[in-house]
Protein backbone atom coordinates (compact mmCIF):
# COMPACT_ATOMS: atom_id res chain seq x y z
CA UNK A 1 0.00 0.00 0.00
CA UNK A 2 1.55 3.16 -0.81
CA UNK A 3 2.23 5.68 2.29
CA UNK A 4 0.52 8.81 2.01
CA UNK A 5 -3.06 6.51 0.63
CA UNK A 6 -2.52 4.61 4.02
CA UNK A 7 -2.00 8.04 6.18
CA UNK A 8 -5.71 8.45 5.04
CA UNK A 9 -7.12 5.19 5.56
CA UNK A 10 -9.98 5.54 7.57
CA UNK A 11 -9.01 2.39 8.79
CA UNK A 12 -5.65 3.26 9.67
CA UNK A 13 -6.37 6.75 11.74
CA UNK A 14 -9.06 4.52 13.58
CA UNK A 15 -6.46 2.06 14.94
CA UNK A 16 -4.36 5.26 15.77
CA UNK A 17 -7.22 7.39 17.41
CA UNK A 18 -8.01 3.59 19.71
CA UNK A 19 -4.70 3.44 20.50
CA UNK A 20 -4.55 6.83 21.66
CA UNK A 21 -7.58 6.31 23.67
CA UNK A 22 -6.70 3.05 24.87
CA UNK A 23 -3.50 4.05 26.40
CA UNK A 24 -4.71 7.33 27.81
CA UNK A 25 -7.72 5.66 29.92
CA UNK A 26 -4.68 3.34 30.91
CA UNK A 27 -2.77 6.22 32.07
CA UNK A 28 -6.27 7.52 34.00
CA UNK A 29 -7.09 4.35 35.24
CA UNK A 30 -3.92 4.02 37.18
CA UNK A 31 -3.84 7.77 37.92
CA UNK A 32 -7.42 6.90 39.74
CA UNK A 33 -6.55 2.94 41.22
CA UNK A 34 -3.47 3.31 43.14
CA UNK A 35 -4.24 6.27 45.44
CA UNK A 36 -7.65 4.19 45.84
CA UNK A 37 -5.67 0.96 46.38
CA UNK A 38 -3.15 3.09 48.56
CA UNK A 39 -6.17 4.54 50.89
CA UNK A 40 -7.80 1.23 51.24
CA UNK A 41 -4.52 -0.23 51.98
CA UNK A 42 -3.87 2.12 54.67
CA UNK A 43 -7.30 2.01 56.07
CA UNK A 44 -6.47 -1.35 56.41
CA UNK A 45 -3.48 -1.50 58.47
CA UNK A 46 -4.89 1.61 60.37
CA UNK A 47 -7.46 -0.60 61.71
CA UNK A 48 -5.11 -3.25 62.55
CA UNK A 49 -2.46 -1.06 64.53
CA UNK A 50 -5.73 1.29 66.48
CA UNK A 51 -4.09 4.16 68.46
CA UNK A 52 -0.27 4.09 67.54
CA UNK A 53 0.21 7.91 66.23
CA UNK A 54 3.89 6.95 64.94
CA UNK A 55 3.18 4.24 63.15
CA UNK A 56 0.20 4.98 61.77
CA UNK A 57 1.99 8.37 60.15
CA UNK A 58 4.41 6.11 58.87
CA UNK A 59 2.40 3.73 57.61
CA UNK A 60 0.79 6.97 55.62
CA UNK A 61 4.08 8.17 54.90
CA UNK A 62 5.66 5.11 53.43
CA UNK A 63 2.16 3.88 51.39
CA UNK A 64 2.55 7.86 49.89
CA UNK A 65 5.81 6.93 48.95
CA UNK A 66 5.55 3.80 47.30
CA UNK A 67 1.77 4.34 45.07
CA UNK A 68 3.55 7.56 44.23
CA UNK A 69 6.24 5.57 42.86
CA UNK A 70 3.92 2.48 41.52
CA UNK A 71 1.97 5.25 39.46
CA UNK A 72 4.86 6.81 38.04
CA UNK A 73 6.12 3.46 37.14
CA UNK A 74 3.42 2.42 35.57
CA UNK A 75 3.02 5.56 33.65
CA UNK A 76 6.20 5.45 32.12
CA UNK A 77 5.55 1.33 31.39
CA UNK A 78 2.13 2.80 29.46
CA UNK A 79 4.28 5.66 27.11
CA UNK A 80 7.02 2.81 26.08
CA UNK A 81 3.81 0.59 25.54
CA UNK A 82 2.38 3.59 23.28
CA UNK A 83 5.18 4.44 21.66
CA UNK A 84 6.06 1.04 20.27
CA UNK A 85 2.44 0.10 19.67
CA UNK A 86 2.29 3.35 17.09
CA UNK A 87 5.62 2.28 15.70
CA UNK A 88 3.81 -0.88 14.97
CA UNK A 89 0.77 0.39 13.73
CA UNK A 90 3.06 3.20 11.20
CA UNK A 91 4.87 -0.06 10.15
CA UNK A 92 7.83 -0.32 11.81
CA UNK A 93 9.25 -3.21 13.09
CA UNK A 94 9.01 -3.11 16.02
CA UNK A 95 11.24 -6.46 17.77
CA UNK A 96 14.30 -4.58 17.96
CA UNK A 97 13.26 -1.94 19.99
CA UNK A 98 10.76 -4.19 22.15
CA UNK A 99 13.94 -6.22 22.46
CA UNK A 100 15.82 -3.28 23.60
CA UNK A 101 13.66 -2.15 25.92
CA UNK A 102 13.57 -5.97 27.61
CA UNK A 103 17.38 -5.90 27.46
CA UNK A 104 17.29 -2.84 29.01
CA UNK A 105 15.12 -3.47 32.06
CA UNK A 106 17.06 -6.67 32.50
CA UNK A 107 20.24 -5.21 32.83
CA UNK A 108 18.80 -2.70 35.17
CA UNK A 109 17.22 -5.56 37.22
CA UNK A 110 20.78 -7.17 37.42
CA UNK A 111 22.27 -4.36 38.74
CA UNK A 112 20.20 -3.76 41.61
CA UNK A 113 19.33 -6.95 42.72
CA UNK A 114 23.54 -6.91 42.96
CA UNK A 115 23.54 -4.76 45.35
CA UNK A 116 20.50 -6.11 46.76
CA UNK A 117 21.93 -9.58 47.04
CA UNK A 118 25.12 -7.84 48.16
CA UNK A 119 23.40 -6.40 51.33
CA UNK A 120 21.15 -9.55 51.97
CA UNK A 121 24.55 -11.93 52.34
CA UNK A 122 26.33 -9.16 54.50
CA UNK A 123 23.02 -8.78 56.85
CA UNK A 124 22.85 -12.68 56.87
CA UNK A 125 26.39 -12.59 58.22
CA UNK A 126 26.20 -9.59 60.49
CA UNK A 127 23.10 -11.45 61.87
CA UNK A 128 24.60 -14.90 62.48
CA UNK A 129 27.84 -13.67 63.66
CA UNK A 130 26.01 -11.95 66.42
CA UNK A 131 29.10 -9.47 67.28
CA UNK A 132 26.33 -6.46 68.51
CA UNK A 133 22.66 -5.91 68.59
CA UNK A 134 19.82 -3.34 68.94
CA UNK A 135 20.38 -1.02 71.49
CA UNK A 136 24.31 -1.53 71.15
CA UNK A 137 26.55 1.68 70.93
CA UNK A 138 28.95 0.92 67.86
CA UNK A 139 30.49 3.54 64.93
CA UNK A 140 29.65 2.35 61.61
CA UNK A 141 32.24 4.30 58.87
CA UNK A 142 33.36 6.97 61.09
CA UNK A 143 30.03 7.58 62.88
CA UNK A 144 28.56 6.80 65.84
CA UNK A 145 25.36 5.87 67.50
CA UNK A 146 23.43 3.18 69.32
CA UNK A 147 21.59 0.34 66.91
CA UNK A 148 18.06 0.88 66.63
CA UNK A 149 16.84 -1.25 63.50
CA UNK A 150 18.82 -3.73 62.06
CA UNK A 151 17.73 -5.97 58.79
CA UNK A 152 19.21 -8.23 56.53
CA UNK A 153 19.20 -5.31 54.73
CA UNK A 154 20.52 -2.46 56.31
CA UNK A 155 21.31 -1.11 59.88
CA UNK A 156 20.19 1.96 61.54
CA UNK A 157 21.97 4.03 64.12
CA UNK A 158 20.78 7.10 65.94
CA UNK A 159 23.68 9.65 67.23
CA UNK A 160 23.39 10.63 70.52
CA UNK A 161 21.45 14.31 70.74
CA UNK A 162 20.68 14.26 67.32
CA UNK A 163 17.38 14.27 66.06
CA UNK A 164 18.34 12.26 62.44
CA UNK A 165 18.95 8.61 61.51
CA UNK A 166 22.35 7.03 59.96
CA UNK A 167 20.95 4.17 57.47
CA UNK A 168 23.92 1.81 56.19
CA UNK A 169 23.59 -0.64 53.28
CA UNK A 170 24.90 -3.54 55.07
CA UNK A 171 27.39 -4.50 51.98
CA UNK A 172 28.45 -0.92 51.98
CA UNK A 173 30.37 -0.95 55.98
CA UNK A 174 34.06 -0.67 55.79
CA UNK A 175 34.79 -0.32 59.63
CA UNK A 176 32.63 -1.21 62.40
CA UNK A 177 33.85 -1.07 66.29
CA UNK A 178 31.36 -1.97 68.91
CA UNK A 179 31.54 -0.44 72.39
CA UNK A 180 29.87 -3.18 74.30
CA UNK A 181 29.83 -3.27 78.30
CA UNK A 182 29.07 -7.41 78.16
CA UNK A 183 32.77 -8.05 76.63
CA UNK A 184 35.44 -9.60 79.37
CA UNK A 185 38.78 -7.90 78.61
CA UNK A 186 40.83 -10.99 80.05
Amino acid sequence: MNIELAYTDPLFIAKIVLMVLVFLFCGKLVNWLVPQARRWLVSKLQANLAGDAITLNNIESRAKTLGLALRKGSIIAIRIMAAITLLSILGIDTTPISAAVCGGVGVAFGFGSHNLIRDLISGLYILLEDRFHLNDLVKINGVEGRVVDMTFRTIVLKESGKPHLHIFQNGKIDTLTVHRRDIDDS
